[in-house]
């Protein structure tokens, strides 16, 4: 399947009259819909594994901020597993092979994360990653290497294993895109289907001065709040270092809602230059990256990406230049959503 920039009319907003395109794609998405329906109805009970399982999900396709999320939870859960561990199908990785492990590295890429996919690649920073298209064979590896808790990136939709908590992810701002389902809207299925089987929600905004806006969309699911925390001290690092000035940026990412990085880097006071999306999980080649560096010299900007582009630039020439921002996920209120977490998995 290619992997291809999010519409912009998937996230138009509700109160306008929807986008010509969603309006022609309504047919094609009520099919979708049947077929979710038909899919759910003929599934099998889940299988059960002899660890606990904490799953991290959405509704949406692509752009929600589940990795983050899952980073943040592994971080609270940390302490009270013995051996929790990440498993993830790996989106987004150029082969289908199973039963892969991917070790924590502590912050180190691996030239070949094509193996593992971008996302495993930044999970593996925090604890070690089962990458298995096939959640139940994942789980059970995990589980035979010593694991007593997995902590599933993804995975909502995927009704094979057995899920002993289920989060879902979603930005503040048009949680559910337009509304509609694939492919007229981001929707994987309807939404009060998902949240009748999600134990609660994380919503999440740009920056801690961000308004919460009406979350009635949500009914009666447990709300979590977080917000997104740009890390810009190896950027001042290198600066001082280089005794340079802040200048301008030129942006650039891979990712389903690039304009929330762009968001962030204004939010926190960059001044950008110019800015280039590229579809989600996107390869970069040496050809793009001079092509980058040229655009950005001609208004003596910097380059700047995401933590999760900066892993697929790993292995090409000519990079070093190239800034990274990592994001990390704070939760508001981290105490009352480790305190639910615990309660929920009985641990």
């Amino acid at each position: 399947m290619p992997i291809l920039h999010t519409p912009a009319f998937w996230y138009t907003d509700l109160q306008q009259r929807p986008a010509l395109r969603a309006r022609l794609l309504s047919p094609a998405a009520q099919l979708y819909g049947t077929g979710v329906r038909i899919s759910t109805a003929l599934a099998p009970l889940p299988v059960r594994v002899p660890l606990k399982t904490v799953c991290i999900g959405n509704l949406c396709a692509g752009g929600s901020g589940k990795t983050p999320a899952a980073r943040a939870v592994m971080d609270l859960l940390r302490g009270t597993a013995a051996h929790p561990v990440f498993l993830t199908r790996g989106y987004g990785r150029k082969t289908s092979a199973a039963g892969l492990r991917l070790k924590l590295d502590h912050g180190k890429t691996p030239e070949n994360w094509r193996t593992y996919g971008d996302e495993a690649c930044l999970l593996a920073r925090d604890a070690d990653v089962y990458i298995d298209a096939n959640r139940v064979r994942g789980a059970q590896a995990a589980r035979h290497d010593g694991a007593d808790l997995v902590v599933m990136d993804d995975g909502f939709q995927n009704p094979a294993l057995h899920k002993d908590l289920s989060l879902l992810v979603a930005p503040a701002d048009r949680p559910f895109g337009n509304g509609r389902l694939l492919p007229a809207g981001p929707l994987r299925e309807p939404v009060p289907d998902g949240l009748a089987r999600a134990d609660a929600a994380i919503v999440t905004r740009n920056t801690k001065e961000d308004l919460m806006p009406d979350l009635s969309a949500f009914g009666s699911t447990r709300l979590f709040t977080a917000r997104l925390e740009p890390d810009f001290s190896a950027i001042e690092k290198r600066k001082q270092k280089e005794r340079e000035n802040a200048g301008s940026w030129f942006a650039f990412c891979g990712l389903g809602r690039p304009e929330r990085f762009y968001e962030t880097l204004k939010n926190a006071g960059l001044e950008l230059s110019g800015q280039k999306s590229f579809p989600d999980h996107y390869t970069y080649t040496a050809k793009d990256i001079a092509d980058l560096t040229a655009r950005a010299n001609r208004t003596g900007a910097r380059l700047i990406t995401t933590e999760k582009d900066a892993v697929r630039l790993a292995g090409l020439p000519e990079t070093d230049h190239i800034e990274t921002l990592p994001v990390r996920l704070v939760f508001d209120d981290p105490a009352a959503l480790s305190g639910f977490i615990q309660n929920v998995l009985d641990i």
